[in-house]
């Protein structure tokens, strides 16, 4: 049976109510301005995200990781609330990846941060429309199945086809 991991998306901008990702989005952009990107973003005339991650395709992915290292660590108390349809079952997110969603080193108001949730593994048993039937791998009691709706903000980031059996050794 397939397994899958959630990635639950969230985009921090300017308008966030929640203090701690307010604050989150402050000190990213400082950090982004004062540290290396500023120099780069300098020595390229790039102040656009979309100019600089062309410019310095490496830069980014390095950019991005420290950011998620940060973001990890400040976020490690925070959880979203993701629960199946009946709103009894809540998913288990269990790490944390972020990246600069969209910024300019001119102007703290177009600054962006998308962090990414990603659950623990869960069983894919069927899915129908925009809504998928899954399972924990090993139930606690009285967990069975539950129904999941995938939204822009959930879905599934990684899908793993488990086979039980080497057919061809057993064939032979």
């Amino acid at each position: 049976m397939p397994t899958i991991t959630l990635q639950h998306r969230l985009i921090i901008d300017q308008t966030t109510t929640i203090p701690c990702l307010s604050e989150l989005l402050k000190i990213s952009y400082e950090s982004l301005v004062q540290g290396i990107t500023f120099r780069l973003f300098t020595a390229r005339s790039s102040s656009t995200w979309d100019d600089f991650k062309k410019n310095n395709p490496n830069a980014v992915l390095t950019i991005n990781k420290e950011i998620t290292d940060y973001t990890g660590h400040y976020l490690r108390s925070y959880k979203p609330i993701v629960k199946d349809i009946s709103g009894r079952y809540q998913i288990v997110f269990l790490n944390i990846e972020s990246e600069v969603f969209e910024t300019d080193i001119t102007d703290i108001n177009k600054h962006k941060l998308a962090v990414y949730f990603l659950s623990k593994l869960y069983k894919l048993i069927s899915n129908f429309g925009m809504n998928i039937l899954i399972s924990e791998i090993e139930p606690e009691a009285g967990t069975s199945t539950f129904i999941l709706e995938l939204s822009p903000e959930l879905t599934i980031k990684s899908f793993t086809e488990y086979k039980l059996y080497n057919c061809d050794a057993i064939c032979e």
